[in-house]
């Protein structure tokens, strides 16, 4: 299936407008580092905290209704989590140890899945025992593979279903452990279909894959995407980004061993959203960059007739720089911490 994009039309830049607000405070602790979040079938919102090692969870009406996990690596408890997913009885969580836990929605744990050697993108539950990961396979210091596998409810591979050379990273030519980076990376992404299905794909490349809850691919699909050279404003962006250092966080470009290279076109996409037989294509400052790639503070897109192509509108959103905006099957959180407060607020983009 091709699907040509003709977005070379100009369309105005709006605002993304607030859908719901959800309770921001009591929460027993601040928030501190939101990083993932998905809305279970009966839309309740499970937020995950990396450096607060946590899983928050609201009601559908934004009433708050408790934390679980605490830091550690036994049952119950959480290392950095990275990504959750939750189904109508259990909640999935993908640590930085590599494992993810499982949980039901009170925050009982249930199973450990050991999953060693995949680091952490995004992963779907295809069904009870079955998942699909997206993650980055590091093969060495500056060569990292993007890959699609099936694992079973242990944690053992059935089935690599894509592997791509990421050049997110580029092979060092300055001095040894030295990497060369894209501007505005690609990442690997998995977003759900409205029939139920997963779209999964890797944005330096122009394939999308449907994948059923057995793990059958069952269309792929090639659309023409865009691809732009960055601005000088996407390099003042991306070079003032904060990363970690072992000093703390700190721009991008006072990382002496880390040189981007801006000679490439920016990555067709960062996130993928499916909704109303639309899809929407949102390009980050942030990709591939470790538990970063999960939302930004700013963002371009544009909204797409899934079938046709045709494009119906562009957006752009910018908020403070401490703004994480996160996107999950077809929803799209913003969570903002100011100097005195934090909000939590889910968002629809112009045109969904």
């Amino acid at each position: 299936m091709l699907i040509a994009l003709t977005c070379l039309q100009l369309f105005a830049f709006e605002q993304p407008t607030v859908v719901k607000e959800f309770q921001s405070t009591n929460l027993g602790e601040p928030l501190s580092f939101p990083c993932s979040m998905h809305f279970s079938p009966d839309g309740k919102l499970f937020l995950a905290d990396f450096n607060n090692h946590k899983i928050y969870v609201w009601n559908k009406d934004g009433s708050f209704l408790k934390t679980f996990g605490e830091e550690g690596q036994g049952p119950g408890e959480l290392h950095q989590p990275t990504k959750v997913t939750a189904t109508d009885k259990l909640v999935y969580v993908w640590d930085q140890s590599r494992v993810v836990k499982v949980f039901d929605h009170e925050g009982n744990p249930k199973q450990t899945i050991k999953l060693a050697g995949y680091w952490p993108r995004n992963f779907a539950v295809l069904n009870p025992n079955l998942l699909l990961l997206g993650y980055n396979k590091y093969i060495s210091g500056t060569e990292i593979k993007a890959c699609f596998s099936l694992v079973d409810a242990t944690g053992q591979e059935i089935e690599m279903l894509q592997e791509y050379d990421n050049e997110a990273t580029l092979d060092g030519e300055v001095a040894p452990n030295t990497a060369h980076i894209k501007a505005y990376m690609p990442d690997v992404d998995i977003q759900k279909a409205e029939n139920g299905n997963y779209i999964f794909g890797f944005s330096q490349t122009k394939e999308l894959f449907e994948i059923d809850a057995n793990g059958k691919i069952v269309n792929a699909l090639t659309h023409k995407l865009p691809a732009a050279a960055p601005s000088d404003r996407d390099r003042e962006i991306f070079e003032n980004v904060p990363v970690p250092s072992p000093e703390g966080f700190k721009p991008l470009k006072e990382i002496k061993t880390l040189h981007v290279n801006y000679s490439f076109p920016k990555a067709y996409y960062t996130h993928i959203l499916m909704r109303d037989g639309k899809a929407v294509y949102i390009t980050t400052p942030l990709g591939g960059m470790e538990f970063r790639g999960n939302g930004y503070f700013l963002g371009q897109y544009y909204v797409t007739d899934f079938k046709t192509g045709k494009v119906l509108s562009r957006g752009e959103y910018e908020y403070p720089e401490h703004s994480m905006v996160l996107y999950r099957d077809g929803r799209v959180l913003l969570a903002y911490s100011g100097e005195e407060d934090f909000s939590i607020k889910e968002i629809r983009l112009k045109g969904m």
